[in-house]
């Protein structure tokens, strides 16, 4: 009887043993188990983290070259005559043109420029300017250079503020790396007062450039 009790006492010593043994192996296996499922995790973050910065990178780079679209340059190359110092006038001309250029990744559309004279009236600027409305009498060539005046008081801007609006009538769209060039321009100053000092200034403009970009130079003298 007692010999019995041992064997079962050992049976079951050996089946706990055992049972400990599978429940470890058990174990081991579940974390495992856990440990491939926080991998798994930790790359999907990764990845989703991976492509939240690519997005953030990619807008901002959007909006860098939303930026960087639309840009143009302009610039005077101009020549000058001085005066001959024998005449009372003392009448000092500037002759040259007016480019610009597109150097943005996108079309310029209806292009116009400015051209601000200071002092007022201290100089009377021409080119090839359209003093009438050649459109209307279908005379305009395209292929030839003109520009207008943009607004119909174009004299009184003249006298009030030295600005001159113009557009280019045969030329509505500026694509990327082309120019355009205002030419002939033709200033003359005269020397009415001693120390003076005129100014002509370049402005360029389209619908995509409202607010206007000053030209990289200007014209200055002083008498």
């Amino acid at each position: 009887m007692k010999n019995k009790r041992k064997y079962n006492n050992r049976d079951s010593l050996l089946q706990l043993k055992q049972k400990t043994i599978h429940y470890k192996s058990e174990i081991a296996r579940y974390e495992k188990m856990i440990k491939q499922y926080e991998n798994e995790l930790i790359k999907t973050n990764e990845f989703d983290s991976n492509q939240e910065i690519a997005r953030v990178m990619i807008n901002d780079k959007k909006k860098q070259i939303i930026e960087e679209f639309h840009n143009a340059t302009s610039f005077f190359n101009f020549s000058t005559i001085l005066p001959d110092m024998t005449d009372e006038e003392q009448e000092l001309l500037i002759l040259g043109n007016f480019i610009i250029k597109n150097n943005g990744n996108m079309p310029l559309h209806h292009p116009f420029i400015c051209i601000k004279i200071t002092p007022t009236n201290s100089a009377y600027l021409s080119g090839k300017i359209a003093l009438k409305n050649m459109e209307l009498n279908n005379e305009l060539d395209l292929n030839e250079e003109q520009w207008s005046y943009m607004h119909k008081d174009w004299k009184d801007k003249v006298r009030s503020d030295g600005l001159h609006w113009l557009k280019p009538m045969h030329c509505e769209q500026l694509n990327p790396n082309e120019a355009l060039t205002f030419s002939n321009l033709n200033v003359r100053i005269k020397n009415k007062e001693e120390n003076t000092k005129v100014i002509i200034e370049g402005y360029i403009f389209s619908d995509e450039l409202r607010k206007g970009l000053r030209s990289l130079n200007n014209i200055s003298f002083q008498f």
